[in-house]
């Protein structure tokens, strides 16, 4: 009959023990879960505020004029540029709740991950700008050239004017790529 009563002992102490430690992180998960839902929903609203006011400001028309929709309809791109602004400050807004929602559960190895991750964005934008302004100084090197070399020969014109752009898109794609370390 002890040895009924040590197994007894035992498996209420390691139920104890399991019940303590679940109630001890309890308020840590939920605490977590509530943040990082917080943060879902600010950034469905934050991306709908960023589109809005991206409409009322017409950026899609700039975009279109500058070239920017042409651009992404040839990297088969189905939406526009306010809609991808609004996505990326959308998950922006995500990554940096579930930051916070990971650091209350205490997981300091993927917090630093999450931390690296967000902080290497701007080498992205900056390389996505550096290669967006390249390729349109190239289309604009293009034409100069070969408006420049029409008037001289025009059969050289043409490979001419694009093996500069093709210099200019190679240079930039370096510079990005360089950006991006």
């Amino acid at each position: 009959m002890r040895g009924v009563n040590v197994w007894q002992e035992a498996l209420v102490a390691s139920w104890d023990q399991v019940w303590t430690s679940f109630l001890t992180i309890l308020p840590a998960i939920l605490g977590s879960v509530v943040v990082f839902a917080i943060g879902l929903i600010i950034a469905y609203w934050v991306k709908r505020l960023i589109v809005e006011v991206l409409g009322i400001l017409r950026v899609e028309k700039l975009s279109d004029s500058i070239g920017i929709e042409q651009f992404l309809k040839k990297v088969d791109v189905k939406v526009g540029l306010t809609e991808i602004l609004g996505v990326f400050f959308q998950w922006l807004i995500i990554l940096v709740f579930f930051l916070a929602a990971v650091d209350i559960l205490g997981l300091s190895s993927v917090s630093m991950v999450l931390t690296q991750v967000i902080s290497y964005i701007p080498n992205i934008l900056a390389a996505a700008l550096i290669f967006g302004g390249g390729y349109y100084v190239a289309k604009l090197t293009e034409t100069l050239v070969r408006g420049a070399l029409t008037s001289v020969d025009h059969e050289v014109a043409k490979p001419v004017s694009k093996l500069a752009r093709w210099i200019v898109i190679l240079v930039t794609f370096f510079s990005a790529v360089d950006q991006l370390q």
